[in-house]
């Protein structure tokens, strides 16, 4: 399995109602086995200080439950004035980019 750090670029696919598309944004946060990645955007939001919890919970696409192996918040810009969304994505789908 791949190993990632914080910064680097990472792209994937995913799937939604028969439509394929791909994601592409900088890896924000590395979350250790069995850690929630709500609690773990918690405590990242508490070391920024200007950022709402409210913000970060309705950013992210991700399950509460957590994996049993390292895994990843993704941060994918906005397109067009729109704010960055966050994502979990299966880290067996993660390509590292240039």
């Amino acid at each position: 399995m791949p190993d990632f750090k914080v910064g680097d670029k990472v792209s994937w696919g995913s799937q939604a109602g028969g439509c394929h598309t791909k994601k592409a944004g900088k890896i924000l946060l590395v979350l250790q086995p069995g850690v929630r990645p709500l609690a773990a955007l918690e405590t990242y939001v508490g070391t920024l200080g200007g950022v709402f919890k409210t913000y970060i919970t309705h950013a992210i696409d991700a399950r509460t439950l957590p994996r049993k192996t390292e895994s990843y918040i993704i941060e994918v810009p906005a397109k067009g004035k729109g704010k960055a969304r966050l994502y979990w994505p299966l880290v067996s789908r993660l390509v590292k980019e240039d």
